[in-house]
């Protein structure tokens, strides 16, 4: 989304990468091709996070494609029918926290007919709802599809996914930007009832499709981090502004990062769980090593006093560490020393291992 003449103008993100090391073909790279694991990897972090995957698949020197490539590219179209040849939710009752004008036109049955053309919409003055789906019966699944009705502009600025688990809703997921396609990876999860939950929006929320989905292969899922897509806020941030803000940090996306400014050698990060966890393993990634003193932090509640989970010095680029368990909603990442401006990639918390 790009500022001009006093218009936002869209603009589609592309994803360009080679199935191969290079963008060309070498008979010494056919052992190299990329695994299926990972083909899916970049799908659900491209095409799942609104943009569009541009994979290169080189020919080879009779002007065909080379027998790994085209048997991975086989094997990849087929997770993907597997995967998503059934809309679980297909069938279920739905309903809205409200309707726009009471029409059903725009009412909650519209997210389920299979078509980007209608959408489930509010008023005018409504920029939060919830969509509640009511399965047949009950579903495992580890995916979740969100679509906006994309003629009517990127509305949504921050949702979460729920499910009714042994009676109680549970939260399963968090997101920002939806636009025309937004995947959620998830543990696979078996429920009967689904919420999405539109917490903030530019304009009233047009959904126009919601699916729930079960992939064969997720055994080699990343693990998310508790902090990913959670509320952040940070001490300081660069000045070139919101592309280095404190959310960059808990993102899930190892491209992006929180930057400060150049003066600064203090600072912290602090992430709202949205719910008590069990925290065990924090992880830190820095752009370079310049962490030299910090703490993990945490509380419970807002006007606790912060109490500290774990310290250390030298971070450096992957950074792991575990500690003793505790619960926790709020934890900061409270850096205390550094060398020059702190740069985080990703700060993340996990569970206990084993848990």
């Amino acid at each position: 989304m790009q500022t001009r003449a006093e218009k936002k103008v869209w603009y589609p993100a592309e994803c360009d990468v080679s199935i191969r090391p290079g963008w060309f073909y070498h008979a010494s790279q056919d052992g190299q091709v990329k695994s299926l694991d990972h083909l899916l990897d970049l799908y659900f972090k491209s095409v799942g996070r609104n943009s569009v995957l541009l994979l290169n698949v080189p020919p080879a020197r009779r002007g065909l494609l080379a027998d790994p490539d085209a048997e991975r590219l086989r094997e990849f179209r087929q997770v993907l029918n597997e995967t998503f040849g059934t809309n679980l939710a297909a069938g279920a009752a739905v309903k809205a926290s409200a309707v726009r004008g009471g029409d059903e036109q725009f009412g909650a049955q519209q997210v389920l007919d299979g078509s980007l053309e209608t959408y489930w919409a509010t008023d005018d003055a409504t920029t939060e709802g919830w969509l509640e789906i009511d399965l047949p019966k009950p579903a495992t699944f580890n995916v979740v599809n969100v679509q906006e009705a994309l003629p009517l502009g990127e509305r949504v600025e921050q949702y979460r996914v729920e499910a009714e688990v042994d009676g109680a809703w549970t939260t399963l997921g968090h997101g920002t930007v939806i636009g025309h396609n937004s995947l959620i990876r998830l543990p696979r999860t078996t429920a009967s009832k689904v919420r999405l939950v539109v917490e903030a929006a530019k304009v009233c929320p047009a959904i126009a499709e919601f699916g729930l989905y079960l992939c064969p292969r997720d055994e080699n899922w990343p693990k998310p981090s508790l902090t990913a897509h959670k509320p952040a806020e940070a001490s300081n941030v660069h000045p070139a502004g919101t592309v280095f803000g404190g959310d960059k940090a808990v993102d899930n996306d190892p491209s992006t990062r929180w930057a400060t400014s150049d003066e600064t050698r203090e600072c912290w990060l602090e992430v709202d769980l949205l719910q008590e966890y069990e925290i065990g393993n924090l992880g830190i990634s820095e752009l370079e090593p310049r962490l030299t003193k910090f703490r993990l932090e945490y509380r419970s509640a807002k006007e606790q006093d912060w109490l500290v989970a774990y310290e250390g010095t030298n971070a450096g680029k992957l950074f792991a560490a575990d500690f003793l368990p505790v619960t926790a909603r709020y934890v900061r990442l409270h850096i205390l020393e550094a060398t020059f401006a702190p740069t985080i990639w990703e700060f993340e918390v996990f569970p206990p291992k084993g848990k």
